[in-house]
C-alpha cells in the first residue's frame, strides 16, 4: 500500500506529494468522492508518508515495517473509525476515545493518524464531539475523514480540514488496469469497467465471471417482468432482499439495462451501448416504447437504492422497485 495503488487522480496526488515533500501538510483533511474511488486506499498512503521508515524523496517506500503495518491494519499509531451496527453510524465513545488517544505522543511512529471512514455517517453529537480536536489539533498528529459527499458533513468540520475531492476516473482507465491486472479483454472488460462507473474499488475484487453470469441471470429475470403478472416480481424480491452483498451489482446491472434502452430509444445506436453484445435483445426488449418510460425505470432505481439507505425493509423497497418496473414493460 502507497501511492502507486491509488489508480488515477494524478492531480490530486500531486497536491498531495507537494504538501509531504515541502513538509506543509495540514493536521486535517477531508477526502471526498463516491464510494470505491479510492479515499480509504489514499488516505492509508498517508498514514504511510507520515510514518514511513524508509522515505523516498519525502514519499513512503510501501514496504519498509511500518508501511507494511499500516496496510495490514497493525500498526500502534494508526487508528480507523468506521460506522457500526444496523443504522450503519459512527459511535459517540469511539469519537471519545479518539479525542483523548489524539493527545498522546505516537507509540512508534512519527505521527497518530486517525482515519475517519464515512464521517457522513456521524450525528451532531459525534460530529461536534470531533468538532473540539480539529479546532485545536494536537501535534505529531493527523486526522483524515472520507465522505461520498463534503455537503453531508457540518460546514464547520469541512472549513477545518483540507478539502480534496476525488473525481470518478475515466472508463478507459479501469479498463486498462482490467486487462493489465486481471487479464480481461473484449466485452467482459468493458462491462466490468463500465459497472465500476468510475470508481475502480466497486469492481477490483469482484470476479468477472460470477458478475457475467449474473449479469445473465438479471436479464433473464427482467424478461420475466409483466404488468399483468405479480409473482415473477415478488419472487425475485424476495431472493434480491435476502442477498445483500449482490445489491451493488443488482443496481449497477439494472441502471445499464435502462440506459442501454434509452440510448437505443434516443437513436444513439449500437455502438454506444454498455451491453452492446446484447444488441438484439435490447433492441426486442425496447420495442416501440419511448424515452419517458425508461428515464422513469432509471428513476424508480434511483429510489430504490436511496430507500435502501434509509433503512427501509429490504423486501418492501424490491417489490415495490419491480413491480413498477413490470409496469413500465406495457407501457
Amino acid at each position: 500500500m502507497s501511492f502507486s495503488n491509488v489508480i488515477g487522480h494524478e492531480r490530486a496526488l500531486g497536491l498531495l506529494k507537494a504538501m509531504l515533500v515541502n513538509g506543509r501538510l495540514p493536521h486535517a483533511l477531508l477526502i471526498s468522492g463516491p464510494v470505491g474511488v479510492g479515499k480509504y486506499t489514499t488516505a492509508l498512503a498517508l498514514a504511510q508518508a507520515v510514518n514511513c521508515l524508509e522515505p523516498v524523496a519525502g514519499l513512503p517506500c510501501g514496504t519498509c515495517r511500518a508501511c507494511s503495518k499500516i496496510a495490514r491494519g497493525q500498526h500502534p499509531d494508526v487508528s480507523v473509525l468506521e460506522p457500526e451496527g444496523r443504522l450503519r453510524l459512527i459511535r459517540i465513545e469511539h469519537v471519545r476515545e479518539l479525542r483523548t488517544q489524539i493527545n498522546y505522543r505516537p507509540f512508534e511512529g512519527r505521527t497518530k493518524v486517525y482515519i475517519v471512514r464515512e464521517a457522513d455517517r456521524m450525528q451532531d453529537p459525534q460530529a461536534n464531539a470531533l468538532l473540539k480536536t480539529l479546532e485545536e489539533p494536537p501535534s505529531q498528529s493527523l486526522l483524515i475523514l472520507t465522505t461520498p459527499e463534503e455537503s453531508d458533513l457540518l460546514p464547520t468540520i469541512v472549513s477545518r480540514c483540507l478539502r480534496l475531492h476525488l473525481a470518478p476516473l475515466p472508463r478507459e482507465t479501469i479498463e486498462a488496469w482490467l486487462a493489465r491486472e486481471r487479464g480481461l479483454e473484449g466485452p467482459r472488460a468493458r462491462y466490468m469497467a463500465s459497472l465500476a462507473e468510475g470508481c475502480l474499488g466497486r469492481v477490483i475484487d469482484l470476479d468477472a465471471d460470477e458478475v457475467w453470469q449474473h449479469r445473465i441471470e438479471v436479464t433473464n429475470r427482467l424478461s420475466r417482468l409483466a404488468p399483468d403478472r405479480i409473482e415473477p416480481a415478488l419472487d425475485w424480491a424476495a431472493e434480491l432482499a435476502g442477498a445483500p452483498d449482490n445489491w451493488p451489482a443488482v443496481f449497477g446491472l439494472l441502471r445499464f439495462w435502462y440506459r442501454d434502452l434509452l440510448v437505443l430509444a434516443g437513436g444513439a445506436g449500437r455502438r454506444h451501448l454498455v451491453n452492446d453484445d446484447l444488441a438484439a435483445e435490447l433492441e426486442a426488449s425496447g420495442g416501440n416504447r419511448d424515452a419517458g418510460a425508461f428515464l422513469s425505470a432509471l428513476d424508480e432505481i434511483e429510489r430504490a437504492e436511496d430507500a435502501l439507505r434509509r433503512l427501509i425493509r429490504p423486501e418492501l423497497v424490491f417489490e415495490n422497485l419491480l413491480i413498477g418496473l413490470s409496469d413500465l414493460v406495457g407501457t
